[in-house]
């Protein structure tokens, strides 16, 4: 496998991170240069470096996948910076599948307290990007209720999808936030 077929490997994962991170710019970039270019010499390779393209490519997004699922260290101090992700709510820890609205969240272990947190109020507000998603608050706070418990997740809050959309870009996925 050339250099050429290397460039055009790590190029189409550029172009899927870009996009996949909602960087406008850059993303209508990679997709015309993508478009143009790239899938232009793809067809003038042979099956086999085709095959291997696409091989080292669902390698990279796995890669990549994984690299952007690592977790900072868990904060144990007390204070009430953290981070948030956006999540679907099915049956809860706190009530089962008793609906209670759409403004919910799941607490991670350091908010959970064994339980203690279910049906307490908690006011989030997005402070800043986890990714390179750029300016993905919106400004507002959205006040949520605690009915799930989410194992593992540390000091963090999942919100509901539409808890998460009125303080932040869904297309952001994880946000720094505040809570009180």
């Amino acid at each position: 496998m050339g250099i050429q077929n290397i460039l055009i490997i790590l190029s189409m994962a550029a172009c899927l991170m870009s996009t996949s991170m909602a960087t406008p710019g850059i993303a209508t970039f990679y997709t015309s240069y993508v478009r143009e270019y790239l899938f232009k010499e793809i067809l003038k390779l042979s099956f086999d470096e085709k095959f291997m393209i696409l091989l080292f490519f669902y390698i990279g997004i796995l890669f990549f996948m994984n690299l952007f699922c690592i977790l900072k260290k868990p904060d144990t101090s007390q204070h009430s910076q953290s981070l948030t992700s956006m999540v679907l709510f099915t049956a809860s820890a706190c009530y089962g599948s008793t609906q209670q609205g759409v403004m919910i969240a799941s607490a991670g272990d350091a908010i959970w307290n064994n339980g203690a947190a279910c049906g307490k109020f908690v006011t989030v507000r997005c402070t800043g990007p986890r990714n390179p998603v750029p300016h993905p608050c919106t400004g507002a706070s959205v006040r949520v209720k605690i009915v799930d418990h989410c194992p593992g997740c540390q000091s963090t809050l999942d919100l509901s999808k539409e808890s998460f959309t009125k303080i932040a870009n869904p297309v952001a996925g994880i946000i720094n936030i505040d809570y009180y």
